[in-house]
This record gives structure tokens, C-alpha cells and sequence, in this order.
């Protein structure tokens, strides 16, 4: 089915259910080659996931000059914060305290805006990441609330 076809279907379903709000399309590119990708983006998915560092920073400045919001959607290795934070534009997976507090602290310091999605743990499993109260969510909100640079979401 062409994306064309499929962004009509999302928007008919919204109509029907009363909603006026959007919903993203993120495309996840792992593995794709930058060719792929950018077919993707021509095409009109804009928003493009990656659970690798590595691999994004070797295929996004292939995608050039293409505009497109870039999501990091996997964990984050702290060794690797500082060059996702110049590369992506949303972190999708904020999954700690510490981590909220040295993001924050980073693109301050660096002055870039990010938006961060904060990971919370509803099934309380030890094998999954995420916050794990409602104390916690509370305490990670303050943390982005103080930062001038970062936004952040509960979706």
C-alpha cells in the first residue's frame, strides 16, 4: 500500500473516532541502506528511527539535504550521549534519573534544543528499563522542567 494511502486511512480513522490531533508516522530504518531511508523520507515519512548510533551517524549525512526529524529509539549507552545528542533530535528512551539528569545537563551546556520521551516500566519487570513510580516520574519531570533546552513528552 503506497504511504500515501496509508496517511489517508489514519486520517479517516481520526475523523471517525472525533480526534483533531495528528499522529507520527516514524519509520525505523535499522538496516536499511541510506537509499532506502531516503525513499522513505521522499515519500513523506519524515520522522526516522534508529536503535544504533553508529549506524545513524554513517547513514544520515547521506540523507542530506533532505529534512527529517531523526529519533533515537533504543537505549542510550551513556559512552554514547554526546554524539547522539548531536545527532538525533528526539531521544525516545530516557529510562533513569541520572540519565534525565546528565542529558539536561549536556544540551545545556551545549545549547541545542532536544526533545526526550521518558521510558517508564509498567510491569514493574526487572528485565525491562524504565521508571518504576509515579515518585520517580515526578522527580524526572522536575529534571526536564529545569532545563532551558530540553522538552519532554509522555506519549
Amino acid at each position: 500500500m503506497p504511504f500515501e494511502a496509508v496517511f489517508e486511512r489514519i486520517d479517516h480513522a481520526l475523523a471517525v473516532a472525533g480526534r483533531y490531533d495528528t499522529v507520527t508516522v516514524l519509520g525505523v530504518t535499522k538496516n536499511h541502506s541510506p537509499e532506502e531511508t531516503a525513499k522513505l523520507i521522499d515519500q513523506g515519512i519524515v520522522n526516522i528511527g534508529e536503535n544504533r548510533v553508529q549506524e545513524a551517524r554513517e547513514k544520515f549525512p547521506q540523507l542530506e539535504p533532505r529534512l527529517f526529524v531523526k529519533h533515537l529509539i533504543g537505549p542510550l549507552q551513556q559512552n554514547k550521549e554526546n554524539n547522539t545528542l548531536k545527532l538525533f533530535d528526539v531521544i525516545q528512551t530516557v529510562e533513569s534519573l541520572k540519565q534525565a539528569q546528565r542529558l539536561c545537563t549536556k544540551v545545556d551546556q551545549l545549547l541545542v534544543k532536544k526533545k526526550f520521551f521518558i521510558q517508564i516500566n509498567t510491569a514493574q519487570d526487572d528485565a525491562k528499563h524504565g521508571l518504576r513510580s509515579l515518585a520517580q516520574l515526578g522527580e524526572m519531570v522536575e529534571i526536564f522542567l529545569n532545563s532551558k533546552n530540553a522538552e519532554f513528552s509522555l506519549d
